[in-house]
């Protein structure tokens, strides 16, 4: 189980110093509590309230630095998170009241960057786990079954799907592929049938249905068989029964049947 501890000894090798000491984050002795300098501003070390948890660390001009800790009602570390001039930068970690992590991020100037991950409350597996770039998805994007089987992997670009996107049955079965551009359908479309088999294959482009489009039985016999223009029917679309025998034939003309 990821615990504090262990979380400890990640965050040692992150930053190359002695992390037990810094997160550990108690007023010295010698510190006034909550203190303000001439001008009114937070100063030195500070204990203040964010809805039911306590967080402990320093301020320099009204502002937060280093390292502050976060803490559950029960006096277990709820969070960890490091600041420059206020603003966050490099890791953050929460964690439930029993001490195990349920979440890590990163950030650079306050904003996220770098593999963010949630935590299963039962397990040690991953719920998600999404990469960002300055505040916006960027790279691949995961979620999970809460067995640890993962359910959907999406790649994003400034915050869009982009590229190829799966969908998975809690048993690792492919649900559907789909492709994007810049957060719109663009590509082959497919989906599939809980025997692996082809359900669908579609085609879009800039999100609308272009070009040939199909349907499958099970027995991966073609169902129905036709093309799209710009959304719309167009030109000979056919429908066959499961033994691959043609049934139908219909004319479209832009989505106008002849």
């Amino acid at each position: 189980m990821k615990t504090i501890s262990s979380m400890l000894f990640a965050l040692c090798i992150f930053f190359s110093t002695s992390v037990f000491s810094q997160t550990t984050n108690e007023k010295k002795s010698s510190d006034t509590l909550n203190r303000y300098d001439a001008s009114r501003m937070k100063t030195g070390y500070w204990e203040e309230r964010e809805g039911e948890f306590m967080m402990k660390g320093y301020y320099v001009n009204d502002k937060r630095i280093n390292n502050w800790i976060g803490y559950h009602p029960n006096h277990m570390i709820q969070k960890i998170e490091f600041y420059t001039n206020g603003i966050k930068n490099g890791i953050s970690v929460q964690f439930d009241r029993k001490g195990k992590i349920i979440s890590v991020d990163f950030y650079k100037n306050g904003l996220l960057n770098g593999t963010s991950t949630t935590y299963n409350q039962f397990s040690e597996s991953p719920v998600s786990e999404t990469n960002y770039l300055t505040g916006k998805k960027n790279g691949v994007v995961r979620l999970y079954y809460d067995n640890g089987k993962l359910q959907e992997e999406s790649y994003f670009a400034d915050d869009k799907k982009d590229g190829s996107s799966k969908w998975f049955t809690k048993t690792g079965k492919t649900v559907a592929i789909y492709n994007y551009g810049q957060g719109e359908f663009e590509g082959a479309q497919k989906t599939f049938f809980e025997n692996d088999t082809l359900q669908v294959l579609s085609n879009y482009s800039r999100n609308k249905l272009s070009g040939e489009y199909k349907e499958f039985y099970r027995n991966g016999k073609a169902k129905i068989t036709g093309r799209y223009t710009e959304g719309l029917k167009d030109g000979i679309w056919t429908d066959y029964n499961e033994l691959g025998i043609q049934q139908r034939v219909l004319k479209f003309k832009l989505g106008v049947q002849k």
